[in-house]
């Protein structure tokens, strides 16, 4: 990359966390009064909203640090969301929903957006250059308590779920989840899951049927996320329909049961389980209608 692509890229990521910053800065009196609700940011509760206002600097100290290896700002960048995302992961075994959310606002509002620019630039570079695009290397651990500043999550010696509690049944629950023994998986023309397995699913998940076991990821496939997610909502609707504060488990049910969702977006999951998801291809949804009787 020619010097100036380089200054550019730094120039521009400098001023990009500056603009985020100083909207910082601009609404922190907002929790200096609990009664406000005029905050930009409604999703941060205060403890996101202090750590990544304390992080703003140390993310620029970082790329000043870097301002004339691009590839080595690039490469911390990475290395800051993938810490992100595994801490978001630990706590989300450990349903601490406000950590999963703060550390997936830090990759959306802070991190992503500077790889966005760093995205623009390359490509702008290597339209107006034949040079090859940069190697990225792989950044060395950083020491800037990256880790403290966004609060840590300790690593339990047994993680624990907390198990969801609804309307049905232990029978119900058990009968609802081994449609997904009878019923096939096109990804992989088998039924989706075998009934020993669905067992431990059950029981680990709901209160109604046991004691939370180890943590088990099934493997269903990566063509069929919109039919397992979609069923899912299917036994939200008969069962927990109205408790909307459970909803979000539900979310977290298939991130931490499914290999499938295990890097989704919480939020981005949540929109999905509603009626006007209903998959595109038809015959990619399970009828779950044909297992109960019409009188029941």
């Amino acid at each position: 990359m020619k010097k100036n692509y380089s200054l550019d890229l730094y120039k521009s990521l400098i001023e990009k966390n500056a603009f985020f910053t100083a909207a910082l800065l601009t609404k922190s009196d907002a929790y200096n009064n609990a009664d406000s609700l005029n905050f930009a940011w409604p999703q941060y509760d205060k403890s996101t909203f202090d750590s990544m206002l304390e992080f703003c600097p140390v993310l620029e100290t970082e790329i000043r640090k870097r301002r004339d290896e691009p590839e080595k700002i690039i490469s911390y960048l990475h290395f800051i969301k993938n810490a992100c995302k595994k801490y978001r992961y630990k706590a989300n075994l450990n349903n601490q929903i406000a950590e999963v959310f703060r550390y997936q606002s830090v990759i959306d509002d802070m991190i992503d957006p500077l790889l966005d620019i760093c995205c623009d630039i390359f490509y702008e570079s290597s339209s107006q250059s034949t040079e090859k695009s940069p190697n990225i290397i792989t950044d060395k651990p950083i020491k800037s308590g990256m880790a403290d500043i966004l609060n840590k999550v300790p690593e339990p010696v047994h993680p624990i779920f907390k198990q969801i509690t609804c309307n049905a049944t232990a029978e119900e629950i058990d009968y609802f989840f081994l449609i997904l023994s009878k019923e096939i998986n096109p990804a992989t023309g088998e039924p989706y899951m075998k009934e020993k397995d669905i067992r431990h699913f059950t029981a680990h998940n709901f209160a109604a049927c046991g004691q939370p076991d180890k943590q088990r990821f099934f493997d269903l496939g990566t063509e069929v996320k919109s039919t397992i997610t979609y069923f899912l909502y299917q036994f939200y609707l008969k069962y927990d329909n109205g408790n909307i504060s459970n909803k979000m488990k539900y979310v977290y049910l298939l991130i931490s049961n499914f290999k499938i969702f295990e890097e989704d977006n919480p939020k981005s999951l949540l929109s999905n389980m509603t009626p006007s998801k209903y998959p595109k291809n038809k015959n990619n949804v399970i009828n779950t209608e044909k297992y109960f009787p019409k009188n029941k």
